[in-house]
């Protein structure tokens, strides 16, 4: 796993104002959706591990905001498998 990857800021400023600002939280289809089309592009330029943490992580994010919480822990838990705590001491 590229830990440098892993630990910079990875997403453009203008996806996270979509996702976060333009997009009501209920929304989680089309954020996800939006979330699929970017990590299209990102599959050759991005560690294939880190490519999996990012996706399950925002995805859990998304249904964590939608208060699809089942769904969320299932992505959240994906997401985990593959740190070990000092990939991401913040976490």
């Amino acid at each position: 796993m590229n830990k440098a990857q892993l630990q910079r800021d990875w997403m453009p400023k203008e996806l996270v104002l979509k996702l976060h600002r333009n997009l009501v939280p209920s929304n989680w289809e089309e954020k996800i959706r939006l979330l699929d089309n970017f990590f299209a592009h990102q599959e050759d330029m991005m560690d294939a591990d880190v490519l999996y943490i990012r996706k399950n992580e925002q995805y859990a994010f998304f249904y964590w905001e939608a208060e699809r919480y089942e769904l969320s822990i299932i992505h959240y838990e994906k997401a985990l498998t593959l740190l070990k705590p000092t990939d991401c001491p913040f976490l």
